[in-house]
């Protein structure tokens, strides 16, 4: 996130919030980047999902939207009030023209989520290359109102369902360390833990500092990726 996102997304705190909490938000941000910033990285082999219907859906309706202009008028409301009106906007708009999908969650006749994908790419420099058989998922957001009723993984694991039949091989998707809720979510998913990992980005590209490896099986993934090389035993 780019120092005039962050200006924009903190004064929009304090106005809201005032300073005290500004403050508080701040030390917290703060932390997490520089004592807990580890970033856990998930993978999901689409193969291995099995061909079934949706039938978890229950009343929760999910709808792909490609085009801003294609979002339902009471969900870009949703969208854009939930954080920074302007960064919300600049966000939408950069993530359609760079080929992402936008993918809502609809609970009766109210949205309660959603969340983003992209296949073969990411937004931003990533922690290695993608080719035209990955996806990426990210952002995602269950509305307050909707936490705690499981609506996260069921989204999740429809997008990476739809994926596999299309054709895709591999998704990505990652959250940071202490996020213990959004990380609870995953392990309802098909996605798999891959490792942990630190980037640092300079001159846009990505410096990228593994910390841990999720056992021997996920480090030959890793190998097979082309994320880790073990070095040559010399005997």
């Amino acid at each position: 996130m780019g120092r005039n996102n962050l200006s924009e997304r903190f004064i929009g705190f304090y106005r809201r919030n005032g300073l005290i909490k500004t403050v508080v938000r701040i030390w917290f941000s703060l932390k997490r980047t520089v004592w807990e910033g580890e970033i856990v990285l998930f993978y999901s082999e689409l193969k291995d999902i099995p061909d079934i219907e949706n039938n978890y859906l229950n009343s929760l309706e999910i709808e792909r939207i490609r085009r801003e202009e294609d979002i339902p008028e009471l969900a870009l409301r949703r969208l854009l009030q939930h954080w920074n009106e302007a960064i919300m906007r600049r966000h939408i708009r950069e993530r359609f023209t760079k080929g992402a999908v936008l993918w809502l969650a609809k609970f009766g006749k109210d949205y309660c989520g959603f969340g983003w994908s992209i296949n073969g790419s990411t937004i931003e420099p990533y922690f290695f290359p993608l080719n035209d058989c990955d996806a990426h998922l990210f952002d995602f957001y269950v509305f307050s109102e909707y936490r705690g009723s499981g609506f996260n993984p069921i989204l999740v694991n429809h997008i990476l369902l739809l994926l596999k039949q299309e054709g895709l091989e591999r998704a990505f998707i990652e959250t940071r360390a202490w996020n213990k809720e959004k990380m609870h979510s995953l392990r309802k998913t098909y996605f798999h833990k891959l490792g942990e990992v630190r980037k640092v980005v300079i001159f846009g590209k990505p410096i990228v500092f593994w910390s841990k490896i999720a056992g021997k099986e996920s480090s030959n993934k890793c190998d097979n990726f082309g994320i880790l090389r073990q070095p040559e035993d010399p005997g």
